[in-house]
This record gives structure tokens, C-alpha cells and sequence, in this order.
């Protein structure tokens, strides 16, 4: 299952992160728990990899889906308008373009590990569940083995081909 899912989406983060100081290991991290692995609903269905929903102005597609929300010291189970992307690779970039256009998340750009950038995405208010860092950081402990494998056969397919 994780490398499935390093194989399958670890090119979209990489892409989506080019050009900017969102490390792709934070971006397929978050993709990964936001979206269970691609076993969500709304990841598997409507491409949207990270929770992201509707804001003011949003002129695209959108589903009303229940979410797990932390609020007031206790989950509850709201349902609330969620973005529909065409492709996986869409949620990718709005992700990315999240983070490099909101004030809230100038802390994240500037670390310099996943797990820092995990930390400032917290503390930015990100996400409602109080140990969201914590289990950034977990999730990643379990992709990156499979980071190394990925980036290895890359490597490997590029000797072959030059």
C-alpha cells in the first residue's frame, strides 16, 4: 500500500513542489494521512488529496462529504462543501499554492526539513487535530523508505536510457 502510493503520487508532489519551499516529502506525507492513503472518498473520487474546502469565491465543482473535525476539545463529525479536482495532480498544485500564497503559512516555507514544515503547518492552523505534526511525522517514518526506493529507480531508468 505505501508504495503504491509513493509510486503513484511521489512524482505529482515532486512536480508541485518545483520552484517553491514546500518539500515534496511534506507534500506526498500529508497527501498520505489527509487522504488515507488514497482510500478516502474524497481523495479516490473527486481527487481532492488534502481536505480542502470550498472557500469564498470558489467557482469550481464541490461535494457536501462528513469530515472528522477537532473543535472545542472534542471530534465531531460535520459535514461541509469540500473542492472536486479533475485530476490528482490539480490537488497537488492547489496544495502547493495554498501554502505559497497564505500569510498563515510563510513559517512552513521557511523550514527546511519535513518535519519542521510538519510543526508550521500546525501552528498555522492547518488542520483541527491537536497532534497533527506528530502523526505528519509518523506517516512520513513509514514513506520514506519507499522514497529512496522510488528515487533509486528513477536513477536506475536513467543509466539505462543515457
Amino acid at each position: 500500500m505505501v508504495n503504491d502510493f509513493v509510486k503513484r503520487f511521489y512524482p505529482a508532489a515532486k512536480a508541485a513542489a518545483l520552484g517553491t519551499k514546500v518539500l515534496p516529502e511534506t507534500i506526498i506525507t500529508a497527501a498520505a494521512l489527509e487522504s488515507g492513503w488514497n482510500k478516502s472518498e474524497l481523495s479516490a473520487k473527486y481527487n481532492n488529496f488534502f481536505g480542502h474546502k470550498v472557500n469564498k469565491g470558489y467557482k469550481g465543482k464541490a461535494i457536501n462529504l462528513k469530515t472528522k473535525e477537532f473543535i472545542d476539545g472534542k471530534w465531531s463529525t460535520p459535514v461541509e462543501l469540500f473542492k472536486v479536482y479533475n485530476t490528482p495532480e490539480d490537488s497537488f498544485r492547489d496544495y502547493v499554492r495554498l501554502l505559497t500564497t497564505a500569510t498563515r503559512y510563510k513559517n512552513v516555507l521557511a523550514a527546511k526539513t519535513p518535519q519542521q514544515q510538519f510543526i508550521e503547518l500546525q501552528k498555522a492552523g492547518y488542520a483541527t487535530a491537536p497532534t497533527y505534526a506528530a502523526t505528519l511525522t509518523s506517516v512520513l517514518t513509514r514513506i520514506r523508505p519507499h522514497l529512496v526506493t522510488s528515487i533509486t529507480g528513477v536513477l536506475a531508468l536513467a543509466t539505462i536510457f543515457f
